[in-house]
Formats: structure tokens, C-alpha cells, sequence
């Protein structure tokens, strides 16, 4: 009885600390991280400030986590889509900016969270999020010089030049999309963005 207890203990706790991520990406991202207060993310979860408190010292920590793991899940996915020798170099290229683009337009708060607040951050270096983006951006950069070395990149651009413009691009128009000054349904969106870099880099 006690070990069921435990487990039920463990469930109800995991279960707050989804509804703060989940609310605190919400207000991150409408309110933007400076005009939010951890009264804000209590009301959107629903639940008392002090039990805000129990999980995070502060909002920095949540904002932190929540984007150490948007990039952890995504540096991840593309080394499992690296390391399978079944694609090759063309498909795993396809495959980075089929993954960034799911990513970033599955959820309109993810988007505009990242857009918002990833730079400041990049630039203070903080928060695990660091780790994995540099991670994420060394592998598509390795993966465009080997694309280059393979003769199926285009030759004239440094490989981290584009992968910058690559990444920077996808972020913008996902998040203008979802801010609604693009209007596109959701798949052509998708069909031309990747329509539109394929045919940018590829020989």
C-alpha cells in the first residue's frame, strides 16, 4: 500500500510541474520574460504561488528549463538521424529542416518563446539550452561541410554561415506565420519553406 502511495505521490508531483512548464511557455511568451511574475504562472497553472516555489527558486529557472529541453529534444533527434547510417547526407539535411520546422510550428508559444528570448540568453550564456543549441548547430554545420565534401551543398558558402542563415531563417518564418502576418495553411507552409532552402543549397 505504501509503494502505491509513492508512485500516486510521484504522479500528482510530475503533474504540477507539467502544468507550470506548460503555463510559465504560455506567459513567457505573450507576456515576455521581463513582465512576467510568478503570480502569473500560478494563475495560468492554476495552482498556488508557494507551490511555484517548491519546484523553481525563481522564473529564470523555469524559462531556463523549459528551453534546455525544447533544445535537448532537438540536438538529440538530429544526432539518432546523423548516426543512422540508412540516410544519407541529402536526407539527413532534409531531415534537419524537417525537425527544426515541426519544432518550432507545432506550438505557436514554443515559437514565439524561442524568437523572444533565445539571443539575450545566447549572449549571457546561461542555462543547459547553451550547451545543446552549440551542440545542434556544430552538428548541422559538420553535416553542410560534409554535404559540400560530397559535392551535393553548394560549394560557395561557409558552412557556418549557412547554417546560421539556415536556423535564423526558419525561426522568422515560423514565428511570422504564427503571428499570423503569414496566412498559409499549415502544410503548404511547411512544402515551400522546405522547397525553398532545398532548393537554395542543394547542387
Amino acid at each position: 500500500m505504501r509503494i502505491i502511495n509513492g508512485e500516486a505521490m510521484r504522479k500528482k508531483t510530475g503533474n504540477k510541474d507539467k502544468k507550470i512548464l506548460e503555463a510559465a511557455i504560455y506567459i513567457f511568451a505573450h507576456k515576455g520574460f521581463a513582465n512576467t511574475k510568478i503570480a502569473d504562472i500560478a494563475d495560468r497553472a492554476n495552482i498556488a504561488v508557494g507551490s511555484v516555489y517548491l519546484y523553481y527558486p525563481d522564473k529564470e529557472s523555469i524559462l531556463l528549463k523549459i528551453m534546455g529541453e525544447i533544445w535537448k529534444d532537438v540536438y538529440e533527434s538530429l544526432e539518432w538521424t546523423c548516426n543512422n547510417s540508412e540516410y544519407n547526407v541529402k536526407e539527413k539535411i532534409l531531415a534537419f529542416i524537417d525537425l527544426i520546422l515541426r519544432k518550432l510550428s507545432e506550438n505557436k508559444e514554443i515559437s514565439m518563446l524561442i524568437s523572444h528570448e533565445q539571443n539575450f540568453w545566447m549572449m549571457l550564456q546561461k542555462g543547459i539550452f547553451v550547451e545543446y543549441y552549440e551542440k545542434f548547430f556544430k552538428l548541422v554545420t559538420e553535416l553542410l561541410a560534409t554535404g559540400q565534401k560530397e559535392r551535393i551543398v553548394l560549394p560557395q558558402y561557409t558552412p557556418e554561415v549557412l547554417a546560421t542563415l539556415l536556423i535564423g531563417s526558419i525561426r522568422y518564418l515560423v514565428y511570422t506565420w504564427q503571428r499570423g502576418e503569414i496566412v498559409a495553411e499549415h502544410k503548404t507552409l511547411f512544402e515551400q519553406i522546405k522547397a525553398l532552402l532545398s532548393d537554395g543549397i542543394f547542387k
